[in-house]
C-alpha cells in the first residue's frame, strides 16, 4: 500500500553494489569475476536458454576470484544468465542477471 513520506521518516538503507564484473573473452564463456573485495558465499549461477537450463554450484568465491560460465550447446546471444549469492555474514540474498 502506497503512503505519504514525511521528513521524520527513516531513509532508507544505502544500495548494495553489485559485487560482479563479466569479461567476455570468449563468446561462449563469459567470465564472472569478484570484483569486490568481500568473500561472497553460496554462489550458484543459472543459465536460461532456449535448449534448457542450468544451473552450477561454485560455493565460495573470494575477492579477484574468476569463474567460468560455459556455454556450449547454447547460443550466446539467446542465454540469460543469473547469478545469486550471499554476501559474508549475511543472510540477505541477492540475485543478478546479464546477457552475454
Amino acid at each position: 500500500m502506497l503512503r505519504v513520506v514525511t521528513p521524520s521518516d527513516t531513509p532508507p538503507p544505502a544500495s548494495y553494489p553489485v559485487p560482479w564484473t563479466v569479461n567476455r573473452v570468449s563468446r561462449g564463456r563469459p567470465q564472472v569475476v569478484n570484483a569486490s573485495k568481500d568473500r561472497l558465499e553460496f554462489v550458484r549461477v543459472f543459465v536460461e536458454a532456449p535448449i534448457g537450463r542450468r544451473t552450477f554450484h561454485w560455493g565460495r568465491v573470494l575477492p579477484g576470484e574468476g569463474i567460468d560460465v560455459c556455454l556450449s550447446g547454447c547460443d550466446p546471444d539467446d542465454s540469460v544468465i543469473t547469478v545469486a549469492w550471499f554476501p559474508e555474514g549475511s543472510n540477505l540474498e541477492y540475485c543478478w542477471r546479464f546477457v552475454t
